[in-house]
């Protein structure tokens, strides 16, 4: 596994050891996306790499792990959020997603894609000095994984943040903010702020219990809510009691 540091001697020498390498696979949930997935996808262009962007945790309704709080986007509003960051670089057809399984499935959903390029293709993976974990026993950190990853061959380049701050930004803590009244600080660090504020907002005036609601600020939570009641037919009125005790 070939294992990197960031910097442009080490991306000049990834592309003379590996001329072959054309695509790097960016994985993640980009729930919501913020400066730091961003990031990842600038400096893979800057290797001269086309990115293939994996929306992990697809969540979908049907997913043994469907956590709508966690994963508030649906697949097209993922769609929506790279489209309006990417702009004219959005290319669909290097966009995937991958549902959260066991160990063996999910491996293999990831393997299936690894093979349409025709082992073109390098894992791009952002380590911080200190990882949050995700909670939940079943769905381990994909660095867990890179040990996997090189038993089947698979290049990893393994790159840290250029600033220390960006290390504390997590998607967790930008799901909790009040969308209406961010601070120009907070504001910056979502890739895509304005579309994340009209997609929340947008949730709080279709909600059938937004009533509810009314002195509680508008957060990414209302996405989630508006997933379960369209996909679960779990409303928000049902929820109430169980959210205060």
């Amino acid at each position: 596994m070939q294992v990197c540091h960031v910097s442009n001697t080490v991306i000049l020498i990834n592309k003379l050891k590996m001329p072959n390498i054309k695509y790097a696979i960016s994985i993640g949930r980009r729930a919501p996306m913020h400066l730091v997935h961003l990031d990842c996808l600038q400096e893979i262009k800057s290797a001269g790499l086309q990115p293939v962007i994996i929306i992990g945790s697809a969540n979908t309704k049907l997913d043994k792990f469907y956590d709508p709080v966690r994963n508030p986007l649906t697949i097209k509003q993922q769609h929506t959020q790279l489209q309006k960051v990417l702009g004219e670089e959005y290319q669909p057809q290097h966009i995937y997603t991958l549902e959260d399984q066991d160990d063996e499935s999910w491996l293999e959903q990831l393997s299936s894609i690894v093979n349409r390029y025709n082992n073109q293709v390098i894992f791009h993976y952002r380590t911080k000095l200190i990882e949050k974990s995700n909670n939940i026993a079943e769905i381990p950190s994909l660095t867990s994984y890179l040990s996997i990853f090189a038993a089947r061959g698979w290049e990893v380049w393994q790159t840290h943040n250029k600033k220390a701050e960006f290390d504390d930004i997590h998607a967790s803590d930008l799901r909790k903010m009040d969308l209406l009244n961010l601070t120009p600080v907070e504001r910056k660090i979502f890739a895509a702020p304005e579309l994340i504020i009209e997609m929340a907002t947008a949730a709080r005036a279709k909600n059938p219990d937004r009533d509810l609601l009314k002195d509680m600020p508008v957060t990414m939570l209302d996405m989630s809510l508006e997933r379960l009641y369209q996909e679960a037919n779990i409303s928000t009125a049902s929820l109430l009691p169980s959210a205060v005790n």
